[in-house]
């Protein structure tokens, strides 16, 4: 992309751009890293159930914390709470509502970044979706 032309680009746009080649990197490195070496985690598998990830991670990087450390962890404070705010919980399902809230009031735009950044040329994985949560 020309330098004129990525100053250009809205907000919404170079976060897409940035996003699809994002994908393709990491589309990249799974493809000719060997299985033995990368795993990719579901960010919707990890939230929705924190300790399957957990213990996934624990046997891949040979961590032995343990399923019961594991389980700690999972119900514990940092999988637990709000990052901004401590006095308040957040999980799958408060998350999950904020991005249904962000994705209605912005559907517009998003359809039409979407749209956008799946003509560019030079990027070759698959098409962004019209929803962030799928």
């Amino acid at each position: 992309m020309p330098t004129g032309q990525a100053l250009q680009l809205t907000d919404l746009q170079a976060a897409a751009l940035v996003w699809r080649l994002q994908t393709e990197a990491f589309s990249k490195a799974l493809t000719n890293t060997p299985a033995s070496r990368i795993r990719a985690l579901n960010a919707d598998n990890f939230r929705n159930d924190p300790s399957a990830a957990l213990n996934a991670i624990d046997g891949f990087l040979d961590l032995n914390l343990g399923a019961e450390r594991v389980e700690t962890i999972a119900q514990g404070p940092l999988l637990t709470q709000d990052a901004k705010h401590k006095d308040r919980l957040y999980d799958a399902k408060t998350r999950e509502d904020k991005t249904r809230a962000i994705e209605d009031e912005y559907r517009a735009d998003l359809d039409r970044t979407i749209a956008w950044t799946n003509k560019l040329s030079f990027l070759s994985t698959s098409p962004l979706t019209s929803t962030l949560m799928s």
